[in-house]
């Protein structure tokens, strides 16, 4: 804060207050209260890597409407991209004493971007659905052999898998003797919470088909799933997920032309099925459906799926 009263000129003022954020929020944030001169403030200070600007915005426009106040985000490094964004959308931040946007009482930027960061490459999809069985796997270490069976995939696919985490520093891999054995230091939401860069959305297209040929095999997905997980209300038209189209080849339609007599289909890049325990897809994946959502009702809704998911899981 010593370059705001530098530059600003102002009298900075930490509060003793403290605040209950909703619980889609308390994960992702912690908050502080401050005076800027005579204007109090809010201090958002993420404990996770950053939403879309979107959400961010959302959420930020949500807390001001309890108090009418200014939100600030507290960063410890910022991308010129990052940036950009949230001089765009509006979004008040301070970067470590180096930048600051605080256009309720000036605006200051520095050329300096101290993390001018290569973009990351997303996982290749064997890797996601590892990664994900991974997080899912109650064992630390995770013999590859084992996960060839399980998820069902060839040898050399678990290999290009294994190969692209390793690339990303997201796991590290040892031998046991001569076996490949995954392993992190990390818990399994700390893992998640740093895969979201890396994270692809599992949807490579959707279709439709007739609803009288839905079985028992597809699972459910989309806001389908996401309303058996969650309070979310059932979508108009019910959505399933499978690996292939082919055995609907003569009745697909890249159409919604009756919604009476028509489902959707989310062709995936991996297969839903070697992650699901239920009727419906699993939830990182489900949540990776939803990586870029600006619905509000949807993200409330996938934050409160995952905090039960890491609470399950022991997290």
């Amino acid at each position: 804060m010593d370059l705001i009263k530098k530059i600003f000129h102002i009298k900075i003022k930490y509060t003793d207050e403290t605040y209950s954020l909703p619980n889609y929020m308390r994960g992702r944030y912690t908050i502080r209260s401050a005076w800027f001169d005579q204007q109090k403030v809010f201090l958002l200070y993420p404990k996770t890597q950053l939403d879309t600007f979107s959400a961010i915005r959302k959420r930020i426009e949500k807390m001001r409407s309890i108090e009418r106040i200014p939100v600030v985000l507290m960063l410890d490094r910022i991308t010129a991209r990052e940036r950009q964004g949230m001089i765009e959308a509006g979004i008040p931040f301070v970067v470590s004493d180096k930048q600051c946007f605080l256009p309720f009482v000036g605006m200051l930027l520095t050329e300096r971007c101290d993390a001018e960061l290569e973009p990351k490459e997303k996982l290749i999809p064997s890797a996601q659905m590892l990664l994900f069985h991974y997080i899912n796997n109650a064992e630390k270490d995770l013999f590859t052999s084992s996960a060839i069976t399980t998820l069902g995939v060839s040898a050399m696919t678990i290999t290009r898998a294994v190969r692209n985490l390793e690339q990303t520093g997201l796991i590290q891999v040892y031998k046991s003797g001569v076996q490949k054995v995954m392993t992190t230091d990390l818990t399994r939401k700390e893992l998640y919470e740093k895969a979201k860069p890396y994270l692809l959305n599992p949807i490579k297209r959707t279709v439709y088909i007739p609803a009288d040929t839905v079985d028992k095999s597809l699972l459910y997905s989309g806001e389908s799933a996401l309303s058996l997980v969650s309070m979310l209300n059932p979508p108009r038209i019910q959505c399933y997920a499978a690996v292939s189209d082919e055995q609907w080849k003569s009745d697909v339609s890249d159409l919604l032309i009756n919604e009476q007599n028509q489902v959707a289909l989310q062709i995936w890049k991996y297969d839903p099925k070697a992650l699901a325990g239920e009727n419906h897809v699993d939830v990182l994946s489900l949540a990776a459906c939803y990586l870029d959502e600006e619905d509000e009702r949807i993200e409330i809704c996938i934050d409160e799926m995952l905090e039960e998911y890491w609470e399950q899981i022991n997290v």
